[in-house]
């Protein structure tokens, strides 16, 4: 049956509910408080009348105020209609029958204080032999009322006498074993001529317990579902139909959605975010498939980026059409946050496992667990040997006892950390090696474990002996000698002749820029000083009146810059040699290549 026109639609209305359809339709367009809400009989197609309940609301107005459209629903509540109108005529049915023959009623003497009750009926609420009756207000209240309803239930009583309110409540009463059941109790009094109450007569309705029980157990329900929400940070969102429009193209779908959880004030959501999650709610409804996307907000207040998960499902009419969809929104945040650092992390133990240069390692219940192909390769075992071998059988036997302990410590957590560098690794064929060992503890397949890294130190080794044997060399030679910084002209290094020379202390000296000591040196001069070294030329130049002690001397530029660089790794190297000093001569057990400098100057000395 279909309606085109709203005197369609009232034609269809019982004709005895006219009138309250009106009355509703004036309120609402005269207050307009709330949505217009109404209940009537309605004509179905098999000619009968069915109970419907109407609701509405006005979108648009005329100029003047006048509304002019209106949306709403129309829900069938026959079903529900007839069942409350049973429910009704049975609840006047019991009334009836209590007042009549006060079926298992009890009477309250006011004046006598004196209390007289059904026994039968207080049998069918468990009431057993063994427990005494109430006959006073005192007793009553004292032992068959259960004590955190005692004073409602004088209030009510008392409210009952004063104010002349109905007597009609639910409370507990206590059996024994400790047992407590519901009761739905009413009661009505007899005045007497000058208004003063003589006599309550009332009866116990119903026992209610299994009804407030399953009441009691929905509340505990909805709070731990509140609380769960709260703690997890969960919300429920919905929407029907009218929230989603879209309109499409051949290669464009451009669907404007609003869910009701993204109305939160202060949450702002990325404009591509809400068109991607728009599409993805349309395709998902299109499908009759799960909504579940991952997006992005941001609180304006805080700046905060939340990650945040949405998930739900669509309902439809039996035509296919959509109905609504229900769904809840999760805060992922704390989730993604931990994902993404132990994707860092994973990154991170990757590039350090794969260098070839660092050996790792992890040991548990000491032996390997997990070994990369540097630290095989270390101590010439496979990869597949050293799983499960002794982590101690890589060490020296000298020191074993001593390590086997560290391990033990930091793997028991008494030990946080250890650093080690030792002559103590040996191969599979028993040549030691110096190693530099780093671990810390940790956890690998939720068991404590040592992790770590192991570096075999041999050639740093024998390049701290060879730079020390160079240092001594140096210092003791009978030349000044220092290094200078090419960038900024700062003096890094100087030997014990070149202070002697100098005549500045050697805590002064060190960080002078070189142009403090010769100042007609300008950093263009400087920079020019350089471009010449590159192109391996030597240079010299003499300084007539020095900072210390007023003595003439003389310096030159003995390496190019590139033998620097690749030898000691330093800026610059630089010679200081008195006036009329001679030639000099570096000892033949110095390890460094000096490249005498071929100036006419310097030759002639």
């Amino acid at each position: 049956m279909e309606v085109g026109t709203f005197s369609e639609l009232v034609a269809l209305i019982h004709p005895h509910d006219h009138a309250v359809l009106r009355q509703v339709l004036e309120d609402y367009v005269a207050h307009k408080r709330a949505p217009l809400f109404c209940e009537c009989r309605l004509r179905h197609r098999d000619t009968t009348w069915r109970w419907v309940r109407g609701r509405g609301v006005i979108v648009s107005e005329d100029p003047s105020g006048s509304g002019q459209r209106m949306i709403g629903t129309i829900m069938d509540i026959n079903e529900q209609r007839e069942a409350m109108e049973a429910l009704a005529e049975r609840e006047e049915q019991l009334r009836e029958t209590q007042d009549i023959a006060q079926v298992g009623g009890w009477t309250y003497d006011i004046t006598e204080d004196r209390y007289a009750f059904d026994c039968d009926n207080l049998h069918t609420v468990g009431f057993e032999g063994g427990m005494v009756v109430p006959t006073t207000s005192e007793e009553f209240l004292r032992d068959f009322v259960y004590q955190e309803d005692i004073a409602m239930v004088e209030e009510a009583y008392t409210r009952h006498l004063e104010e002349y309110v109905p007597f009609d409540i639910v409370l507990r009463v206590q059996l024994l074993g400790g047992r407590i059941r519901y009761l739905h109790s009413r009661c009505q009094t007899i005045f007497d001529n000058q208004g003063v109450p003589r006599k309550s007569v009332g009866g116990i309705v119903l026992d209610v317990t299994e009804i407030k029980e399953a009441e009691n157990e929905l509340l505990e329900r909805e709070w731990k579902v509140n609380e769960a929400q709260r703690i997890a940070r969960i919300r429920y969102w919905e929407c029907d139909s009218q929230c989603m429009a879209a309109t499409r193209t051949e290669n464009m779908c451009t669907p404007l959605c609003w869910f009701t959880f993204l109305e939160q004030d202060g949450l702002q959501i990325d404009p591509d975010e809400c068109d991607r999650l728009a599409a993805k709610f349309h395709e998902s409804v299109d499908r009759q498939s799960e909504f579940s996307e991952e997006f992005q907000a941001v609180l304006e207040e805080s700046g905060e980026t939340l990650h945040l998960y949405c998930r739900g499902s669509h309902y439809y009419r039996t035509d296919g059409s959509h109905l609504r969809s229900l769904g809840t929104i999760i805060d992922i945040t704390e989730r993604v946050c931990t994902m993404n650092a132990l994707r860092e992390s994973e990154t991170k133990f990757r590039l350090v496992a794969e260098n070839p240069s660092i050996g790792t390692y992890i040991i548990q219940d000491g032996v390997f667990v997990y070994v990369n192909d540097t630290s095989s390769r270390f101590f010439g075992y496979s990869i597949k040997e050293m799983i499960g071998m002794e982590a101690v059988k890589v060490i020296a036997p000298d020191i074993r006892r001593e390590m086997f302990l560290k391990f033990r410590e930091c793997t028991t957590g008494e030990r946080d950390e250890i650093h080690l560098e030792m002559q103590g690794g040996i191969t599979q064929k028993g040549v030691i090696f110096p190693v530099e060992i780093f671990g810390s503890s940790g956890e690998y397949g939720g068991r404590p474990a040592l992790i770590g890294t192991v570096i075999n130190i041999t050639k740093r080794k024998a390049y701290e002996e060879m730079l020390t044997i160079t240092r001594l060399t140096v210092d003791q030679a009978t030349i000044g000698i220092g290094w200078i910084s090419r960038t900024g002209g700062d003096v890094i290094y100087i030997n014990a002749q070149a202070v002697e020379m100098l005549r500045i202390p050697e805590e002064t000296i060190l960080g002078m820029n070189i142009m403090e000591i010769r100042p007609s040196l300008t950093p263009t001069r400087w920079q020019e000083f350089w471009d010449d070294i590159r192109v391996s030329q030597n240079h010299q130049f003499e300084i007539v009146q020095g900072r210390g002690g007023m003595i003439p001397f003389s310096r030159q530029m003995l390496w190019s810059i590139m033998c620097i660089s690749v030898i000691w790794s330093l800026p610059a190297y630089l010679s200081l040699t008195s006036p009329g000093a001679g030639r000099w001569r570096v000892p033949s057990s110095s390890r460094l290549q000096i490249r005498r400098c071929s100036c006419r100057k310097c030759i002639t000395g």
